[in-house]
C-alpha cells in the first residue's frame, strides 16, 4: 500500500505514481489538483448512477455506459453525504460494486464544487488499462456515517 497526498489529503492505495495524465474534466477536481497512479492491486470501489439508468456494463464499454468516475476512499456516508461530497447533480438513483483491476492507470483526488455541491470526497477517473468490473447493487442506503 502507498501513501499518495494530493491536495493536502493522503489516501493509501496499491498503486504506484505516474506522470500526470490529462482529465476529461479538469474542473472536477478540487483546485484542479489530482494525481495518477497504476494500480498494482484490485481496489474496490463504488459508481453511483443519477440518470435513473441501471448500469452493469457486462461486456459494455464502460467509458460509454456509465461514465468513467468512481468513488474510492475508505468512508461510510449518508446518500446526502455521498451526493455532496462528489459534487453529483442529484440524488443517485442505483449504485454499482465496482472492482477496480491491477494495471488499471487512475487519476485520483478530490471532487471539486459542481452543480451547487461542495464536494471534497475522494473520486477516481479511468485513464487506462482493464475497464472496471461493475455489479449492481441494490439501492438500500440508510441515513447513517462513520468510518471503516
Amino acid at each position: 500500500m502507498t501513501s499518495f497526498v494530493v491536495g493536502g489529503r493522503t489516501i493509501d492505495l496499491p498503486a504506484v505514481p505516474c506522470a500526470r495524465e490529462a482529465s476529461k474534466d479538469a474542473g472536477a477536481w478540487t483546485n484542479g489538483e489530482w494525481a495518477t497512479v497504476r494500480l498494482m492491486g484490485c481496489v474496490e470501489a463504488l459508481r453511483v448512477h443519477t440518470d435513473g439508468r441501471r448500469i452493469d456494463a457486462r461486456g459494455v464499454d464502460p467509458s460509454r455506459a456509465s461514465g468513467s468516475w468512481i468513488l474510492i476512499g475508505d468512508g461510510v456516508h449518508t446518500s446526502s453525504q455521498v451526493v455532496q461530497g462528489r459534487a453529483l447533480p442529484g440524488l443517485f438513483t442505483h449504485v454499482s460494486g465496482v472492482e477496480v483491476l491491477p494495471g488499471t492507470v487512475l487519476n485520483i483526488g478530490t471532487c471539486g464544487p459542481l452543480f451547487g455541491q461542495p464536494g471534497g470526497g475522494w473520486q477516481a477517473e479511468h485513464v487506462s488499462g482493464p475497464w472496471p468490473r461493475f455489479s449492481h447493487l441494490p439501492n438500500v442506503w440508510m441515513n447513517r456515517s462513520g468510518s471503516a
